[in-house]
């Protein structure tokens, strides 16, 4: 049920109601019994609110229903997606690792343990200047990086070197 529907229903159920109360009024009780008219709309104002207020809650119950159902769903399938692509990531052949804005380990897949040496538990939380050699450090080459990514988005194919966890330099092609 959508907003719009659930319009539709009230809007439609309020005019069946006044109809009916119209019939009774008109064919039931008669114009010429004045005295119980006034009993009459007092009831038929009260009834027709109960109604509308029974099937808008009715209603509004169903609308959360589906709404909290597909919610779920979708809570469902974001998840499997999630979980698809962190299985991607962490089984890829090449080292993927993402940093956050100043330059912290944020994720570190199976293969960058493999190459660099450094678990997961050990990096994460970490700055990467730790897999730097102090020269390309000295030469700017992390402002280098941050600029090109700030100019066209991405970095590709930067051939440079990085130093592992047991000191040794190795020369890697950053994208």
């Amino acid at each position: 049920l959508t907003i719009t529907r659930i319009v539709g229903i009230l809007v439609a159920a309020m005019i069946g109601t006044i109809a009916l109360w119209e019939f009774v009024q008109g064919y039931l009780i008669g114009a010429a019994q004045e005295e119980g008219l006034t009993f009459f709309h007092l009831f038929r104002g009260v009834s027709t609110a109960v109604i509308m207020t029974t099937l808008t809650a009715w209603l509004i119950f169903r609308y959360r229903i589906r709404y909290e159902d597909e919610l779920r769903r979708r809570s469902e399938e974001a998840h499997r997606m999630r979980v698809f692509f962190e299985n991607i990531v962490q089984d890829a052949g090449d080292a993927i690792v993402s940093l956050d804005t100043d330059g912290i380990v944020r994720s570190w897949n199976r293969s960058a343990e493999e190459i660099y040496g450094y678990a997961a538990e050990e990096i994460m939380g970490r700055s990467y200047l730790c897999l730097l050699p102090e020269d390309l450090i000295a030469a700017g080459e992390p402002e280098k990086l941050i600029e090109e990514v700030l100019r066209n988005g991405f970095v590709r194919d930067h051939e440079t070197r990085r130093v592992r966890k047991d000191g040794t330099t190795i020369t890697v092609r950053l994208t």
